[in-house]
């Protein structure tokens, strides 16, 4: 019950699915995929506030 999200979610994808756990390039792009929706969605509240914190966030990466 107290078991981290994270940690129930990569136990939860190597039993549904064996191949997984194999091929750690799926995991990755998952992950990529998860990051970018995060992404997306947090520069989308902040353009309201003001976009010159995305563009410095932006230009260090």
């Amino acid at each position: 019950m107290g078991e981290p999200v994270a940690d129930g979610r990569r136990r939860w994808s190597a039993r549904a699915a064996p191949e997984l756990s194999v091929d750690k390039i799926t995991t990755v792009q998952a992950r990529a995929k998860r990051r970018a929706a995060r992404a997306a969605r947090r520069n989308a509240d902040a353009r309201r506030c003001g976009a010159v914190f995305i563009r410095r966030r932006t230009a260090a990466l």
